[in-house]
């Protein structure tokens, strides 16, 4: 229950607010099922906001919002099984959920549905590499600015891994991250004219290996 109480916390930086004579409404639109109004009660109750605050309440809404389709807590159920937020971690789990978020079109949880797909091997829980669905995610998730996403993406058509090589589409993606303050993204452009090609292989294996626990 700690750990739940820590990922509460962190739904403070979200843009979730509400005042509280809003509470009663948004309670009877979630016991009607409105995923949107299940995921915003997940801080009213996780922080005490206009309710006594209770993370059994909170944790139960988080639950509901993801069971209901709402596109960002199944992001955030995945992320609780990917660091073992909660109690268990379970890769299997995280990436279903990562790609039933993914699948709605939302973002992060493309990249991380990707990273899954190319790293899960490494992590446990008998994950095996698919580069072909990894690349898919990348994709549509490096088309919304995900910074994470470009620079995989980048590396990949860099290397030709998973897909043709191409040096031109690599150096494009890998500079759109470097430029919104992807730090692998910025050492491989910093270094790019510096070292040779097998340095920059490792550059890319180094950051791409960070989210690795």
């Amino acid at each position: 229950m700690r750990r739940f109480a820590v990922f509460v916390a962190s739904l403070m930086l979200l843009p979730h607010a509400i005042a509280a004579d809003d509470i009663d409404s948004l309670i009877q639109q979630a016991e009607s099922g409105n995923a949107d109004a299940q995921f915003r009660l997940v801080k009213p109750y996780g922080q005490g906001i206009g309710v006594r605050k209770d993370p059994n309440k909170a944790k139960y809404w988080f639950s509901k919002a993801a069971e209901s389709g709402h596109a960002e807590a199944q992001y955030w159920t995945g992320y609780n099984y990917f660091y073992g937020q909660g109690g268990e971690r379970n890769l299997n789990k995280a990436l279903q959920w990562y790609e039933r978020s993914a699948s709605q079109g939302y973002g992060p949880a493309q990249f991380m549905a990707g990273y899954v797909h190319q790293m899960g091997h490494l992590l446990g829980d008998n994950i095996r590499p698919d580069l072909a669905k990894a690349v898919h995610w990348y994709q549509l998730a490096a088309a919304k600015d995900e910074i994470g996403a470009q620079f995989h993406l980048g590396c990949f058509k860099y290397f030709g891994i998973g897909v043709a090589k191409n040096v031109v589409e690599a150096d494009a993606l890998i500079l759109k991250a470097a430029n919104k303050g992807q730090r692998g993204a910025q050492q491989f452009m910093q270094s790019k004219w510096k070292v040779n090609e097998k340095n920059l292989q490792k550059i890319c294996d180094k950051h791409m290996n960070q989210c690795k626990k």
